[in-house]
């Protein structure tokens, strides 16, 4: 079952099924609103055909949109490769998104060969411009070590840095490593506190909170009440500061 655990970690990332709405500037400010407004309307088609113009001009945001066409058979017969071909074209412009969606899909999608390395390196371009899901994806890749070689300490950095963007999976495995003392020192009131916010992630996958609830009751057997009230103080805390230097 290679990679099974880590493959069933990442199958709550999925690749957003919306065109995204990007802030429009310059000349090509109505075309890409028409293409947008277009796709709004259900009018995919003509979404695509204006997207596509777009896209062979070079602008980043139509390959990205268009390559999301392509994807789901939005307008456009459904063509893997040729999203691939317009997500790669827009991940090289630094779409941030693009790049996660190429992680993404070299990493888990059965449409093409897996290809870790690769996937690996797109979600470290998107993770390096505070892409959340790139850096959460990331820590969980170097905690398992399952894709590529264990590194507990990267594990916890990008973790540590989507857990401040509030994402609540980062904040449950964040906390965990603390609890059990997997790659740092072991900390329970820290480990709380960090599954405490993300038990409270109101954005988070029914999973994760299910995981994070049950966390939480093993901690209050095997901690005392002064511990878990310095747990709840420092989640205050953080959520005071909005996540940062918890």
């Amino acid at each position: 079952m290679q990679n099974t655990h880590l493959k069933h970690a990442l199958a709550n990332t999925l690749i957003t099924l919306a065109l995204v709405s990007f802030s429009l500037s310059g000349l090509c400010a109505g075309t890409l609103e028409e293409a947008k407004a277009a796709a709004d309307a259900g009018k995919f088609g003509e979404a695509a055909t204006i997207y596509q113009a777009l896209a062979q001009e070079g602008n980043a945001k139509a390959q990205y949109n268009l390559g999301l066409m392509y994807y789901y058979g939005d307008g456009v017969k459904q063509d893997y490769a040729k999203a691939i071909e317009y997500y790669r074209l827009a991940a090289d412009q630094g779409i941030s998104e693009a790049q996660y969606n190429l992680g993404v899909i070299y990493f888990t999608n059965k449409s093409i060969a897996n290809d870790y390395p690769t996937s690996i390196q797109y979600y470290r371009l998107a993770a390096e411009q505070g892409h959340a899901r790139s850096q959460l994806n990331l820590g969980i890749i170097y905690l398992k070590g399952e894709a590529i070689a264990q590194d507990l300490d990267a594990a916890k950095s990008w973790l540590t840095k989507a857990a401040e963007q509030g994402s609540g999976e980062a904040q449950y495995d964040l906390g965990n490593m603390y609890v059990h003392g997997e790659g740092v020192a072991e900390d329970k009131v820290h480990g709380y506190m960090w599954v405490l916010l993300s038990a409270e992630e109101k954005k988070g996958t029914q999973a994760n909170l299910r995981k994070s609830r049950n966390l939480l009751k093993y901690l209050s057997i095997n901690m005392s009440t002064e511990q878990i009230e310095a747990a709840k103080a420092l989640a205050t805390a953080c959520n005071a500061r909005q996540l940062k230097t918890c």
